[in-house]
Formats: C-alpha cells, structure tokens, sequence
C-alpha cells in the first residue's frame, strides 16, 4: 500500500521532530554529565588544594 504525499510529508514530519527530541535529550543528558564531572574536579582540587599550593 504506497503512502500519499501528505502521508509521507506527515511521516517525514514526525520522524524529524522526534529526532529532534531525542537529540535535545541527548544533549541535555550530556550536559548535566559534564556539569557534575566539573563539579566533581572542583570539589576534588578544593579538598586537596593545601597539597598543591
């Protein structure tokens, strides 16, 4: 059964959207990653920075 051209515009419109989406998650889930790993060398220099002064 072929799809219309509104059907596949539709599809294609949808499949955009939800890559969209999960690419946004994606990088948002990056983020928060990246912001504790800085967090956590922050704290690690700070509980060790009379070692290295």
């Amino acid at each position: 059964m072929a799809l219309s051209e509104k059907a596949k515009e539709e599809l294609r419109e949808f499949i955009r959207q939800e890559v969209k989406k999960a690419v946004h998650e994606e990088m948002e889930q990056d983020r928060r990653e990246m912001a504790k790993l800085v967090s956590d060398v922050e704290n690690f220099i700070g509980e060790h920075r009379t070692t290295y002064d």
